[in-house]
């Protein structure tokens, strides 16, 4: 996973020898207005800072499914969890416990640079709280397919997101790791769309069985709705 960089200028060709061209600075700044970047950080503030509410594994009740990760399988072959934090990568051989659980894939919903303010922030290399790379070099893929904090993606996108997933689970016999920023909104929009596209529930049973496996999954009305449209648009489709 590269570092996002901002778009070439024609009037920086050349660089200066010893110095960094300005097409080449790092730019993992979430894009978004002043308002919104605001809420952003007001929520981070609310939901403990660098002692996020939502993030840190250590606030959550129950045992979850790896130490040093705020994680639930939802399904035995689906697991739903807030993103991690490198240290905690590091501190808890989280890689090698995904390998040994068998997981091949992490699918990532975050924007680069979101929620920096909360929990132990973004790495500069990566935009995230972790760095992916240390999971792709033991054989662990990763996808980043980002949409807005509570909010909903395109239909097409999260066609894009559930093909995937199936892939991963149905195709390559592996298990898959989903994250947004809390593992609540948008992982568990994910995940019940999976369940959907699946074929083995309808929307209503999709999301009571993300629920039940990932408490406080699916945090809006209008994700819950979502769910129902993304039936109807695989129903058009098929």
């Amino acid at each position: 996973m590269g570092a996002v960089v901002s778009a070439p200028m024609a009037t920086s060709s050349v660089a200066v020898a010893g110095t960094q061209p300005s097409w080449a600075v790092l730019n993992n700044s979430i894009g978004g207005t002043a308002a919104f970047l605001a809420k952003e950080r007001i929520q981070c503030l609310c939901e403990g800072g660098s002692h996020c509410t939502k993030e840190d594994w250590e606030h959550q009740r129950g045992t979850p499914a790896f130490l040093g990760l705020h994680s639930n399988w939802v399904t035995p072959e689906v697991l739903a969890m807030a993103r991690p934090w490198q240290e905690n990568v590091v501190r808890h051989s989280l890689v090698q416990r995904f390998q040994e659980a068998q997981i091949g894939m992490i699918l990532n919903l975050q924007e680069v640079g979101e929620h920096a303010h909360c929990g132990r922030g973004v790495l500069p290399n990566s935009g995230f709280s972790y760095d992916p790379e240390s999971f792709m070099a033991a054989g662990i893929g990763f996808f980043n397919f980002s949409w807005r904090d509570m909010g909903c993606p395109s239909l097409h996108k999260m066609m894009d997101i559930v093909q995937v997933m199936a892939h991963v689970t149905r195709v390559e016999k592996r298990k898959i790791a989903v994250h947004c920023h809390a593992g609540l909104g948008r992982t568990g929009l994910s995940i019940a769309c999976y369940l959907v596209f699946l074929g083995e529930c309808t929307p209503a049973e999709a999301i009571l069985l993300t629920r039940k496996g990932r408490p406080g999954a699916l945090q809006t009305k209008q994700q819950v709705r979502f769910v129902e449209v993304f039936l109807h648009y695989l129903q058009h489709l098929r």
